[in-house]
């Protein structure tokens, strides 16, 4: 009887240990997976650093248009002859459900619509832009748009600018 009990209290342990072991190996899963995307992330960051390294790259500050978000800024870098182009942008409030933020490259007096994005918690976005519309502009600007974008920025609506030198 001693015996069966001492068994029965070892099952039950070993069931325990068994349980705990799938439970280890379900979060070792997880953290597999997140090691995986940070590590992604990780080579963006690395290629976008090298982007703004390249012989010839142009860096364009964006700043608050409006006074509302005094720490919200982007950058525009430009590396035509690596054909790459990346926007920067941090401290941008959240939007609705309904609002997109929209990205323009301005040449002249003519808007080109470079992208849509949304931002995370912390209001960042990194977005890759068609090197060869990034390539040339006067301006470039972010404005609050409706979900899915618009054809010409909403004028009442540009959060963000930066002009190119002359």
């Amino acid at each position: 009887n001693q015996l069966q009990g001492q068994v029965a209290d070892l099952t039950s342990d070993t069931n325990v240990l068994v349980e705990n072991m799938a439970a280890l190996e379900a979060d070792n899963d997880q953290l597999r997976v997140r090691n995986e995307v940070l590590q992604q992330q990780l080579q963006t960051q690395a290629d976008i650093l090298a982007s703004y390294q390249a012989p010839g790259a142009t860096t364009l500050a964006l700043g608050d248009l409006t006074g509302e978000n005094p720490t919200a800024a982007a950058t525009l870098t430009v590396a035509a002859e690596a054909g790459v182009a990346t926007f920067v942008a941090s401290n941008l409030p959240p939007l609705s459900a309904d609002q997109v933020y929209q990205l323009w490259i301005i040449r002249g007096d003519l808007p080109l619509s470079a992208g849509i994005f949304s931002v995370d918690e912390n209001g960042r976005v990194t977005l890759a832009v068609d090197a060869a519309l990034a390539s040339a502009y006067d301006a470039v600007g972010v404005s609050i748009e409706p979900a899915g974008g618009s054809a010409t920025p909403t004028p009442d609506q540009i959060i963000l600018l930066g002009a190119a030198s002359s």
